[in-house]
């Protein structure tokens, strides 16, 4: 069980150094804060047994980020991926609580997940079980750039993946900087918006294919900033492309919001020490 946790979001892109700066920052914003441990969830794959990065846009591979936060501080430093985080979060405060198989699936600006089978985290040998984004999607664009799922359906592909298929549709080009204009342009009724996402779902649908045979979920829980603003329109519509014959899993979009990652976080590290006898 956790006990008050406290969360709080980094800005984007902070590099190791300036995390143990800010870590500081907010030690001494806060006085008279006890704090027992400290989590922390990034967007890269962790080592399940050093919690070293080993892979990340952000953080070299090997980068021991909690060492020279524990050293200055003297607290405990869990780290671990931001997708496993959001299944420990929903396995903790959310609807996982009273599921032993779940998968919770991340749409942001990359894709990945945190998977719970028989109640128990699937990290695999160097923490990469989860990365649904590299499903491989059928690749009828015949293009390196587009060949798995993260490469057409996250929130920082999905424009270029946009683009790629007018172009190929012999449709107008659109100056579309974000995901978001896309689903501006459905919600306006734009007719090439309208068949796009039709696209979208079918690719999602076979994505989400893969993590049933993979995992067989009871449910799969949506969390990241391109589920969280247009769930509705995207589990409705890889639902109706998801084949009958398959077990189909229930489809939930978080309760917990965009601070999910956050929440596992502070479960991991609260509860880490608790079952080393440190508090």
């Amino acid at each position: 069980m956790v006990d008050n946790p406290i969360i709080h979001k980094t800005p984007k892109n902070l590099r190791a150094l300036d995390l143990t700066k800010y870590v500081g920052e907010y030690y001494k914003e806060h006085p008279g804060l006890k704090i027992d441990a400290i989590g922390i969830s990034i967007a890269g794959i962790v080592d399940p047994e050093t919690e070293n990065i080993n892979l990340s846009s952000i953080f070299a591979p090997g980068t021991d980020i909690g060492a020279s936060i524990a050293k200055k501080f003297g607290r405990e430093v869990f780290v671990l991926n931001d997708a496993v985080a959001g299944a420990l979060a929903e396995k903790t405060f959310g609807v996982g609580k009273k599921m032993n198989n779940f998968v919770y699936v991340t749409i942001s600006s990359g894709i990945g997940a945190g998977v719970t089978c028989n109640s128990e985290i699937v990290l695999g040998k160097n923490g990469f079980a989860g990365e649904v984004g590299y499903f491989s999607i059928d690749n009828f664009y015949k293009d390196q750039k587009f060949n798995h799922w993260e490469s057409f359906a996250s929130g920082n592909n999905l424009p270029k993946f946009y683009d790629k298929w007018s172009a190929m549709n012999n449709r107008k080009k659109k100056e579309l900087g974000f995901a978001k204009d896309i689903f501006d342009l459905y919600d306006k009724g734009d007719p090439d918006a309208l068949e796009f996402l039709e696209v979208l779902h079918m690719i999602n649908a076979s994505a989400i294919t893969n993590i049933i045979v993979t995992y067989d979920p009871e449910a799969i829980i949506f969390g990241g900033a391109v589920m969280l603003n247009n769930g509705k329109i995207l589990i409705e519509g890889l639902g109706k492309e998801l084949k009958d014959y398959l077990p189909r899993p229930k489809m939930y979009l978080t309760t917990l919001g965009d601070s999910i990652c956050l929440l596992g976080a502070a479960a991991y590290a609260i509860d880490s020490i608790k079952n080393t006898g440190s508090l």
